[in-house]
């Protein structure tokens, strides 16, 4: 598959955010502060059981990556490795055979293969982004946690105001999982310049 320009742009910022010391690489220091920001966030301590499950789960997250991304085995992920792997990722529809259907019994269509991967890729970001930014664990995300959450990523409040305003599709105040799940679909699949899901990651 060929990443359109559009995608290349909102890939890029995903990196960028993987990117945390904006070194132009990912590295597993990246994915360490990734987990000492978030840790902070939901308000844990260094050396606390939750501070050091989040840690752990944060290496996991990182070796997973460096497995399927670091092409040449160095430690550090490009934009290049990365977005080559998004290409192949977005492409890899009917070649995808998730596990718990080869348990099953019965004949899968391709479109059953198709559904499965897409759920699978939008699932493990809608996950990261509640995360990060579901601090009380409601299952919705507040314009205020979505503020504080991207605050380190950009400090313009009212542009926070206007993002978030763009993905509030029902207008209620709230990012549900519902929306949330559209928005991560768009960004990733979505060539429609207009479309609000180009935005959940903040400007790009």
């Amino acid at each position: 598959m060929v990443l359109t320009e559009l995608q290349k742009r909102k890939l890029k910022k995903l990196f960028d955010l993987y990117d945390v010391d904006g070194s132009g690489v990912i590295t597993e220091a990246d994915y360490e502060k990734m987990a000492q920001s978030q840790a902070k966030v939901q308000g844990y301590q260094p050396g606390s059981l939750e501070y050091n499950i989040i840690c752990s789960q944060f290496k996991t997250l990182w070796k997973n990556l460096q497995k399927e991304v670091d092409i040449n085995d160095d430690g550090e992920v490009t934009l290049e490795e990365f977005l080559e792997h998004k290409a192949k990722q977005l492409s890899f529809k009917e070649q995808y055979r998730p596990l718990w259907l080869e348990r099953q019994s019965g004949i899968k269509t391709s479109q059953s293969y198709e559904r499965s991967y897409e759920e699978d890729v939008i699932a493990k970001l809608t996950n990261l982004i509640f995360e990060r930014l579901d601090v009380d664990g409601n299952g919705e995300i507040s314009r205020q946690e979505y503020k504080q959450g991207f605050l380190s990523h950009f400090s313009d409040g009212n542009l926070t105001d206007e993002i978030f305003s763009k993905l509030d599709l029902n207008g209620d105040g709230h990012l549900s999982k519902e929306e949330v799940l559209q928005h991560v679909h768009d960004f990733f699949y979505s060539d429609d310049p207009e479309a609000p899901g180009n935005w959940i990651l903040g400007p790009y």
